[in-house]
């Protein structure tokens, strides 16, 4: 099984405290967590907000879904201690002016884009963002190949293993079967790469013919 496929996380390290990260501010009517599930976006409220704190501008901000204090985030554990491992990009995934464009001239595909505005305590007027709203693909889990259990009748995913008849060729994509993380291909990884944008990291996962 080929491994051209990748999970996307936000990578928690050392200096994670001046790098950008973001909770929302005002969702205008929309849930705090992801909007549905739905391939395609019908509308967008206009003027919705994040705010964000930290010193360094990120191309992806760390979502932080419940985070209150800003002086002692919770991936801080003490003086110089930092978490190591990476989190799963579950909920909003907003993508800054320039990423967007560019993964729009590199013709990537699996991302509607709706703009959101994110104020930040090192700049004046609030930065626009854009929240890339994920198509959602239908029977991509290999079942007989990943590994999971049942949890309160759901299904909690330790490894994924995607079906390749299944993708599409989708470069961004969520799997309708499990809310877990986001997906991406090896071509939106080497455009994220080789562009140096920021804020992204990218586990490898298993594909079945």
């Amino acid at each position: 099984m080929d491994s051209d496929y990748y999970a996307l996380s936000w990578f928690q390290g050392e200096g994670r405290d001046q790098e950008m990260q973001c909770e929302p501010q005002a969702l205008q009517g929309l849930r705090r967590n992801l909007p549905g599930r739905q391939r395609v976006c019908e509308s967008w409220p206009p003027d919705v907000t994040f705010r964000a704190w930290g010193t360094r501008t990120q191309d992806v901000p760390y979502y932080d879904s419940m985070h209150h204090d800003v002086e002692n985030p919770p991936w801080r554990l003490g003086p110089g201690e930092f978490r190591t491992l990476s989190c799963r990009v579950k909920d909003w995934l907003l993508f800054s002016e320039r990423m967007k464009a560019a993964f729009e001239r590199a013709g990537l595909s699996g991302c509607q884009f709706h703009p959101v505005a994110v104020a930040t305590p090192w700049e004046a007027a609030p930065l626009r963002y854009w929240y890339a709203h994920t198509v959602w693909l239908e029977g991509a889990i290999d079942r007989d190949r990943s590994r999971y259990e049942e949890v309160f009748a759901r299904l909690a995913f330790f490894e994924y293993v995607l079906k390749r008849t299944a993708l599409g060729g989708a470069d961004v994509f969520r799997l309708a079967d499990s809310t877990g993380c986001v997906f991406c291909s090896q071509r939106f990884r080497d455009f994220f790469m080789q562009q140096s944008f920021t804020g992204l990291g990218f586990t490898p996962v298993r594909v079945s013919d």
